[in-house]
């Protein structure tokens, strides 16, 4: 009898988790379209409209100013395949101790513009 009970428990348990699961994660909540248009970010974006090789532009980027005049801006650059959201923790880390911080989703990558025949590069 202690038997059947554990099943049946479990078997609620599983149950009750997969009808929660279904209710928090419906597939058309993670529909995006290539500027990630309704996905939120952690504080206003803004864009910065530019030309290069020939091709018009837009940079998303947050900007967290600071009140202390002493203290210098950082810049946070994400890696490939991530956006500028990812460094959300850290930025409000810096902001709170008086930093002002920048945050560009790079070119290809979140917000900003994801062009085609577009030479990707660090080098200067």
């Amino acid at each position: 009898m202690i038997k059947f009970r554990n099943i049946f428990f479990l078997f609620l348990l599983f149950l009750s988790i997969n009808l929660f699961a279904n209710q928090i994660t419906n597939a058309t909540d993670f529909v995006y379209d290539k500027n990630l248009t309704n996905y939120k970010y952690f504080s206003k974006v803004h864009k910065f409209k530019f030309i290069s090789q020939g091709i018009s532009l837009e940079m998303a980027y947050m900007y967290l100013p600071s009140n202390n005049k002493y203290k210098k801006t950082v810049t946070l650059l994400h890696g490939k395949n991530f956006t500028s959201n990812y460094w959300k923790e850290i930025d409000l880390k810096l902001n709170s101790l008086g930093y002002a911080v920048l945050i560009p989703d790079q070119i290809g990558f979140g917000k900003s513009s994801k062009p085609l025949n577009y030479q990707f590069t660090f080098e200067a």
